[in-house]
């Protein structure tokens, strides 16, 4: 698998990506769904230090950060936002 390198923005229940940082427009968006999305480190599986996986309905991302505290912070707001998401 070849990995590149891009920038990632949480607001509200859309993580948008951007391919450079200076991008006006992201690259892509995933939204965050509480009923068919989850987040979880995943480091062992993909056999990367600092990787974890973003799921949801149309597939598994799988991403990785710059060190272990980054990567936390990116699992805890995900998992903040997954938790206070009303869909109805």
């Amino acid at each position: 698998r070849s990995w590149r390198r891009r920038w990632f923005v949480l607001r509200g229940n859309i993580l948008s990506y951007y391919k450079n940082v200076d991008d006006p427009e992201p690259a892509g968006t995933i939204v965050l769904k509480p009923s068919s999305s989850s987040v979880h480190p995943a480091s062992r599986k993909i056999g990367k230090p600092n990787a974890f996986e973003v799921i949801t309905e149309a597939r598994v991302y799988s991403l990785f950060a710059d060190n272990s505290n980054e990567m936390d912070d990116w699992i805890t707001h995900i998992k903040r936002v997954l938790n206070q998401v009303d869909i109805s």
